[in-house]
């Protein structure tokens, strides 16, 4: 069940404002498998909106994800691999088919998320990975033939960022087979 890691994921604290980080773009393109040709572990990532203070689900908002590949890489503009946008059901969920982010110098293991929750509001975060999870993951190819990560969560600067103004978003993740499945409530002010 893709939605599992959703009843294990952190509690109802309203999402830090990050850092928009590189590469953002609107790829007009509403679409849940966001792989194309890029290889890495697959993963299904869950995410639940929903709004402060009461953790109501946000239905039609739309959540725009995007992250690097297995060796650290960025789609830019013309490109579309790992990014995509979803509009949330009812329950205020989407689902995104995608591969375990790698990393690149100077940053943990994220994905960056931005939540349109409808009118002119916009909402700008940044999603981690627990490092013991990661480590077994970059164990294979083609994650390995990056080399040692230089930067771990807790010298991350946007995770520390983070971590000062609230809640770093951590996903729950769980292996399923040769998937990941990963889970995060994203909780916006009221």
């Amino acid at each position: 069940d893709a939605a599992a890691p959703l009843d294990e994921a952190n509690s109802c604290t309203v999402a830090p404002e990050l850092t928009e980080g590189p590469f953002y773009f609107d790829a007009d393109s509403v679409r849940s498998d966001i792989r194309d040709d890029r290889e890495g572990v697959a993963m299904r990532l869950t995410v639940r909106v929903q709004q402060a203070p009461d953790c109501t689900p946000v239905k039609d908002a739309v959540v725009s994800l995007w992250h690097c590949d297995a060796l650290g890489s960025y789609s830019e503009s013309g490109e579309r691999y790992l990014r995509g946008e979803q509009v949330t059901d009812a329950e205020g969920v989407v689902e995104f088919v995608t591969i375990y982010p790698g990393w690149y110098r100077g940053r943990a293991v994220h994905m960056h998320l931005k939540v349109f929750p409808g009118g002119n509001a916009e909402v700008t975060t940044q999603l981690f990975f627990d490092e013991a999870f990661s480590d077994s993951i970059y164990e294979r190819e083609p994650y390995s033939s990056v080399g040692e990560r230089d930067v771990r969560i807790e010298g991350d600067m946007v995770y520390a960022e983070a971590d000062s103004e609230g809640t770093p978003l951590m996903l729950t993740l769980k292996r399923d087979g040769d998937e990941v499945l990963a889970g995060g409530n994203i909780v916006i002010a009221s």
